[in-house]
């Protein structure tokens, strides 16, 4: 075997040569695909198995400038 099958990527990525916004037109890739290749690209981490649920934080009006004036 040569080292350049050795380093042969095991599973080629078909969507590659396309720039995301080319992606977008691919009427069907499938969204595991979709994340696949953003994920390949660095544009997104991969989800973590344990990860908790992400809960929306609740700020009240000017809670950034008190946090600043607390801080500063």
């Amino acid at each position: 075997m040569t080292d350049a099958e050795q380093h042969k990527e095991p599973n080629p990525r078909p969507y590659a040569h396309l720039t995301v916004d080319e992606l977008r037109k691919v009427e069907t890739l499938t969204d595991e695909e979709w994340f696949d290749e953003l994920e390949a690209r660095g544009i997104i981490t991969p989800a973590k198995d344990d990860a908790k649920p992400i809960r929306p934080v609740a700020r009240r009006p000017g809670a950034l400038a008190r946090f600043l004036k607390e801080r500063g």
